[in-house]
């Protein structure tokens, strides 16, 4: 990879402060578009750019695109998490998300050293990145299809089950309407 993207001296040292600099700004975009959009563009976004930066010939290109899509998705999921979960229920599942990034790992780097041992006309960091690319923009199709706004909006329940769901919004938060995003202005639940 030093060789094919020309990483020599800090150039990777600034690849990841392009990286960190993109996330911290794209993490805002939970508050501005509604988080199932949201969290399934930046799935879809980081599929494309895996894909795509399996064809990169510069350096600067390589990790910038994916910073934008991994900034989409990491910090908005214990947002998107608090619609369908009272306080009290949250931490253990934002525990379960976080405590899965360390799991991954563990067999990520095992499946790594199988992809890349293999013999291909590929070098082997390019088939690594189409690998993880293809099967995630799969998936962003069924985050489009199964992840609700809230769950009013979830297809999936009940009519007794929405009113459930509303009986609790309303008991953690004291009132129907939810303060819209970053406008403050008060808005009915979408």
């Amino acid at each position: 990879m030093e060789e094919d993207l020309d990483l020599h001296g800090n150039r990777y040292q600034w690849l990841l402060n392009i990286f960190y600099i993109v996330f911290e700004f794209f993490a805002l975009m939970w508050k501005i578009l509604p988080p199932n959009v949201w969290a399934v563009f930046a799935v879809f976004g980081w599929g494309i750019s895996a894909t795509l930066q399996s064809t990169a010939q510069v350096w600067a290109t390589a990790m910038l695109s994916t910073g934008i899509f991994e900034a989409s998705f990491r910090p908005g999921i214990p947002y998107l998490l608090s619609f369908f979960y009272l306080r009290h229920e949250l931490g253990v599942r934002i525990g379960i998300f976080l405590s899965a990034a360390p799991l991954a790992t563990t067999f990520a780097g095992a499946l790594a050293y199988g992809i890349t041992s293999a013999h291909s006309g590929l070098a082997s960091w390019r088939l690594l990145l189409l690998i993880e690319g293809l099967p995630t923009i799969g998936m962003a199709a069924l985050a489009y299809r199964f992840l609700p706004v809230s769950p009013e909006k979830a297809r999936f329940l009940k009519q007794e089950e929405v009113l459930v769901a509303k009986a609790r919004e309303v008991r953690q938060v004291g009132s129907v309407a939810r303060i819209g995003p970053l406008s403050g202005e008060i808005s009915e639940p979408l």
